[in-house]
């Protein structure tokens, strides 16, 4: 059944697409090629999933580190820290030092 249904998107998509399918490979209905394209999308989206989760994991990272940098950056201000210290420290520009100051640049 399973390969009847794949059958069937890859007709929809080459009439869709202008393919003729006199020439559409057979390989398509057979149940073992089926089965094999099937694992082969199924290990791709796995693996598409574990890099997804891995770059949300690393922006989540660097999100925290500008946070603290924020954080630093506001408290060394507050202790009358002189600026060129908190640009060393934190890494920020000058612009990014004079928003933080104003309260334009937000953590999140």
């Amino acid at each position: 059944m399973l390969a009847r249904h794949i059958h069937g998107y890859f007709s929809a998509y080459a009439v869709r697409e202008g393919v003729d399918m006199d020439v559409f490979p057979e390989k398509f209905s057979d149940r073992e090629e089926v089965d094999r394209m099937l694992t082969y999308i199924e290990k791709e989206i796995r693996r598409l999933k574990t890099e997804g989760r891995e770059e949300g994991r690393e922006e989540g990272r660097e999100a925290g580190q500008f946070e603290m940098g924020i954080a630093v950056a506001l408290a060394m201000l507050e202790n009358g820290e002189p600026e060129e210290k908190i640009l060393l420290y934190t890494g920020f520009t000058p612009e990014q030092l004079a928003e933080i100051r104003e309260g334009r640049l937000r953590r999140g």
